[in-house]
C-alpha cells in the first residue's frame, strides 16, 4: 500500500510572508540554517505533523536554494500507527515531472531517513508532503522530523535511532535466505578526490550460525563474506569492482539481520582500514606500494608492494638488522647485502622498527628514499615516534605481502605474517604460543633449529624462535600442515644436508604427529579468541 507521497518542486518564487517554521529544521549541505514556511495551515509548532484532517502540506524556502555539487535531499520521518510504509518520490522543474524511486523495504522501522537524489544545479524552492488518499485513516500519523542537504548515499543503513534508505535497494526474505539488491550503488557518488574514495560498507547484527554472504554482481562476478557471529563490518572499496558492477545482490541466511548495505563517499582513516581479504583482492598498488590498516587491529599496518624489487628497497636492510644471522643488530651498507635474500614477506614490532630507525640516526648513516618513505609513515601511523635525535616504540605493528608473489602464496604470506603481528600485539596470544614453544622438548626441538638455521634465522634468538614456530604452523590449513611438515620441508632440507637423512627419518618415526597437534593449538587458540579459520585471519574472499 502506498502511504505517502513526497512531491519536489523546483520553482524560483519565494515565501510570500507566511510565519517561519522552527518545529524542526532544515539545513543547508554545510550545515547552515535555511528558513523556510509552510503553506498547509498545520498549527505552529505542528507544522511537520500529518494526521486526520491533515494530509498534505508544501514547505517553501524564503530563498531558493542551489545545494553544491555533490548534495542529494535527506527527509527524515517518523511513523505512528497505521501500515508499514511504501513511500514514492518524485520531483517536478516546471512542467516536467520526473519519478525517482518507489520504497517498498518490508521493513517496520518507526523512523526512516529517506535519502533522495537531485537534479545537479537545480534552484530547489519547495518541497511537497501527501499522504495519500488511500492510507487516510484514523490511526494514521506521520512526522516530518528534519530536511537536509546530505552527500550522496545509496543503499540502507540501520542504527537504534533511525533506519536511512535511498532508491534502488530492496530487502527481501525468501524462505530460508535473506537477500539484499542495490542498483547501480556508485550512481552519482561523486569522483574520488583529495583522499576520498568510494566504498560499499556491509554491516550486520550478531547471531548464530549465520555462515556465508554471498555476493553476486551484475558483471557476472562473484564472492563471499564469511560471517562472524558476533556481528561484525566490512568496507569493500569501489576498486574491487568492474567499471561498472551494476546490481549488487548478497544472499545469506533468513537468520541475518543485515544493519548496513551502503555505497557512499568515504575518507581517511576508514578508506585504510581494511579486512585483509580485501586487500589481497585489491589491483595492484600504484607506486611502490600501498599502505593500509587491517580493520581487526587497526594498530597493524599493512605495506602491499607491487613487487620484490620495492619491498626490498623499503625493508631488505630492516630485515637484516632485525633477524639474520650474522647481521642482527649491525646496518649493513647496500653493498654488503646486494646479492643476499631479504624475505618475500615481512613483519616487525614497534620496538624493532625504532630501535633500527634510531640506530641509521646515531650513526649518520644513509638510508634510502624508500626507507626514509618508511620511517616517515610508521612515525604518522603512531608505530614508532620521535624521542630526542632517534625514535621510541609506539603502538602497532608492521607487516608486508608482494604483488609478485602468486595468488595462493600471498593468501600464505598474508596469514603467516599476520600471525606474527598478532604476537607482537597481543600479549596474551604472545604468552600461549610462548608457553607452547616451551613445551617442545630438547629432542624435539633438533628439527626446528635444523629448519630456521637453514632458513638463517638467528636461532639463539627464543623470541623469534617461538614466534616463528607458531607462524609456519598456522600459515597453512590444518589438513595439509602434516604433508607440508614431513615432506615437503624435508626434500628441501636434505638438498643442503643429505648427509642428514637418516636422522631426519628417525626423528620423523618420533615425532612427525607433532605438527598437526600444535598446529590445532594454535588455531583453536585464534578460532576461540578472534573467530578465525584456520589459516585465514580474514572474512572476504
Amino acid at each position: 500500500m502506498r502511504f505517502l507521497s513526497l512531491v519536489l518542486v523546483l520553482l524560483l518564487s519565494g515565501s510570500c510572508g507566511r510565519p517561519e517554521v522552527r518545529s524542526f529544521s532544515w539545513t543547508a549541505r554545510d550545515g547552515r540554517h535555511l528558513a523556510f514556511s509552510e503553506e498547509g495551515g498545520f498549527k505552529e509548532g505542528g507544522e511537520g505533523l500529518f494526521g486526520e484532517g491533515h494530509w498534505k502540506n508544501v514547505y517553501r524556502l524564503a530563498r531558493p536554494y542551489v545545494p553544491p555539487e555533490p548534495a542529494w535531499l535527506s527527509v527524515e520521518l517518523s511513523r505512528g500507527s497505521g501500515p508499514v510504509p511504501s513511500v514514492l518520490l518524485s520531483a517536478a522543474a516546471r512542467d516536467e515531472r520526473t519519478h525517482l524511486a518507489e520504497w517498498n523495504p518490508s521493513l517496520s522501522d518507526p523512523s526512516m531517513r529517506l535519502i533522495l537524489p537531485l537534479p545537479a544545479g537545480q534552484a530547489l524552492a519547495s518541497l511537497g508532503l501527501e499522504v495519500e488518499a488511500s492510507s487516510r485513516r484514523r490511526e494514521t500519523s506521520v512526522s516530518l522530523l528534519a530536511l537536509s542537504f546530505v552527500k550522496p548515499f545509496r543503499g540502507f543503513e540501520k542504527t537504534p535511532v533511525m533506519t536511512t534508505i535511498s532508491p534502488g535497494f530492496a530487502l527481501i526474505r525468501q524462505g530460508s535466505f535473506l537477500v539484499a539488491r542495490l542498483d547501480s550503488p556508485f550512481k552519482g557518488l561523486p569522483s574520488p578526490k583529495d583522499g576520498a574514495g568510494q566504498a560499499l560498507r556491509i554491516a550486520w547484527a550478531p547471531g548464530t550460525q549465520l555462515g556465508t554472504l554471498e555476493l553476486r554482481m551484475g558483471d557476472g562476478s562473484e564472492r563471499a563474506i564469511t560471517l562472524d557471529d558476533a556481528g561484525g563490518s566490512i568496507l569493500l572499496p569501489r576498486a574491487l569492482f568492474s567499471a561498472d558492477p551494476g546490481l549488487i545482490e548478497a544472499r545469506g541466511s533468513a537468520l541475518l539481520e543485515i544493519l548496513a548495505f551502503a555505497a557512499s563517499e568515504v575518507r581517511e582513516p576508514a578508506l585504510g582500514s581494511l579486512d585483509l581479504g580485501v586487500i589481497l583482492a585489491l589491483p595492484v598498488p600504484k607506486g611502490e606500494w600501498a599502505s593500509y590498516r587491517w580493520d581487526r587491529r587497526p594498530e597493524i599496518l599493512v605495506l602491499d608492494f607491487a613487487d620484490y624489487a620495492a619491498q626490498d628497497r623499503a625493508l631488505k636492510r630492516l630485515a637484516f638488522y632485525v633477524e639474520k644471522k650474522g647481521f642482527k643488530g649491525r646496518l649493513a651498507p647496500d653493498a654488503e647485502i646486494e646479492g643476499l635474500h631479504g624475505w618475500n614477506a615481512h613483519d616487525y614490532r614497534a620496538a624493532d622498527l625504532a630501535a633500527f630507525f634510531s640506530e641509521a640516526a646515531a650513526q649518520s648513516f644513509q638510508l634510502g628514499q624508500s626507507e626514509t618513505r618508511l620511517r616517515d609513515l610508521l612515525s604518522g601511523a603512531g608505530i614508532i615516534r620521535a624521542e630526542g635525535r632517534g625514535f621510541a616504540e609506539g603502538r602497532g605493528a608492521l607487516i608486508s605481502v608482494s604483488r609478485e608473489s602468486a595468488p595462493d602464496l600471498r593468501a600464505t604470506f598474508m596469514a603467516h605474517e599476520s600471525s606474527h603481528a598478532l604476537y607482537f600485539t597481543d600479549a596474551d596470544f604472545r604468552d600461549f604460543v610462548r608457553k607452547l614453544w616451551s613445551s617442545v622438548g630438547r629432542e624435539e626441538r633438533w628439527f626446528w633449529i635444523l629448519y630456521f638455521g637453514w632458513m638463517n634465522y638467528e636461532t639463539t634468538d627464543e623470541d623469534l624462535m617461538a614466534n616463528e614456530f607458531m607462524a609456519y604452523l598456522w600459515q597453512r590449513p590444518l589438513p595439509a600442515v602434516r604433508e607440508y611438515f614431513t615432506k615437503t620441508l624435508p626434500e628441501r632440507l636434505l638438498e643442503r644436508h643429505p648427509e642428514l637423512e637418516a636422522a631426519i627419518e628417525a626423528w620423523m618415526t618420533s615425532h612427525a604427529d607433532s605438527f598437526e597437534r600444535y598446529a590445532a593449538e594454535i588455531d583453536a587458540w585464534l578460532a576461540s579468541h578472534y573467530g578465525f579459520a584456520s589459516a585465514r585471519p580474514w572474512s572476504f574472499r
